[in-house]
């Protein structure tokens, strides 16, 4: 009797695994497809979010533009620089590097992600060249290169929105680079261009702001 009740029980614990392995068999297919289409939803919420940021992002840059040249055409004709000699502090121009930004605009047509990895690092570099142009030494980098810029963004006045803009695109390409199928083409051309308009803004501020030297 005791031994019935013992396999009695063994057989309780064993026809659950069993029944489920049997679900398993008989719905494998439509299980995978569900599984498929969950996968199908999550791409496509991070790609709608990926192009919703970028093209905010795109506005950002542009009004940020539209600013800057409003600001020069406003400056009085005795204030503004009429030589690069009435701007001593400046050591070196640095040019904003277009070639490099629609080589990562034309990469965005093989490889979205790419593209956003290779206008994220243009645009870092530039930055960085700027302050070594300003006398700013390297050895004074503490920390990640995008937190470095981002102070001196702030010495150099950019404003709470530009700098809040600088800190939405690096969210992108952190976004870009743990999830690699998030931007699509043209996401990613948006996001290329806001790199290129930042870069044409955020060289201005360095190369005219008076920054502390090294």
């Amino acid at each position: 009797m005791e031994y019935a009740k013992l396999v009695a029980e063994y057989l309780k614990i064993l026809i659950w695994p069993g029944v489920a392995l049997t679900f398993i068999l008989l719905f494998r297919a439509k299980i995978s497809s569900a599984i498929g289409r969950l996968n199908s939803v999550d791409v496509a919420g991070m790609q709608a979010s990926f192009a919703e940021g970028a093209e905010e992002a795109r506005q950002e840059t542009e009004e940020l533009t539209l600013t800057a040249a409003e600001g020069e055409q406003n400056t009085p004709p005795e204030q503004a620089p009429s030589d690069e000699a009435e701007r001593p502090s400046v050591l070196s121009p640095v040019p904003v590097p277009h070639p490099a930004f629609r080589r990562a605009r034309d990469r965005a047509h093989r490889d979205p992600a790419e593209a956003v990895d290779m206008a994220w690092g243009i645009m870092e570099d530039a930055l960085i060249t700027a302050l070594q142009a300003r006398g700013v030494r390297l050895d004074q980098l503490v920390g990640a290169r995008d937190s470095f810029i981002n102070h001196y963004l702030a010495v150099a006045g950019m404003t709470v929105e530009a700098r809040m803009t600088w800190s939405n695109l690096r969210t992108l390409h952190r976004t870009s680079a743990h999830a690699p199928d998030a931007p699509t083409l043209q996401a990613a051309i948006a996001y290329v261009e806001s790199c290129r308009s930042f870069t044409v803004v955020a060289l201005e501020a360095l190369a005219s702001a008076p920054l502390p030297q090294g």
